[in-house]
């Protein structure tokens, strides 16, 4: 995988977005990262902007409002025809065998991450 330049992060926790950020931005070069704090904040933005086209998204499963598997359903969906997917990963800081569970087997998530993410982890996950 070429290495992403256009990162979305979903998480309902200050700290969270601003450590994954930071530790993306370690990682590659001047990546385009673009922080939500609410799932439907940044569905609205994909509605809105239906060409922007993002790498990697990060989402965490257990936020207000909307969880992150909801995310993962919508955000599909609101994809226009031909342009693909980006590596979807749900991310959770509490560890819930079912949630991993579903997270593998939910079309276009492409991995679960436990927090506190790693620099290793991402690493590895990213290739």
């Amino acid at each position: 995988m070429k290495a992403p330049t256009d990162i979305m992060i979903v998480d309902d926790f200050l700290e969270d977005r601003f450590f994954l950020s930071h530790l993306l931005s370690s990682l590659f070069d001047n990546p385009q990262i673009t922080e939500f704090a609410y799932a439907e904040d940044a569905l609205d933005h994909l509605k809105t902007n239906p060409t922007a086209a993002y790498d990697l998204l990060f989402v965490d499963i257990n936020m207000l409002r909307m969880n992150g598997f909801e995310f993962a359903d919508t955000y599909l969906s609101l994809l226009p025809e031909g342009q693909p997917a980006g590596k979807l990963f749900l991310v959770s800081g509490t560890f819930d065998p079912n949630d991993e569970a579903r997270a593998h087997d939910r079309e276009g998530v492409a991995g679960f991450i436990k927090k506190p993410v790693t620099r290793e982890t991402l690493a590895a996950i990213i290739g």
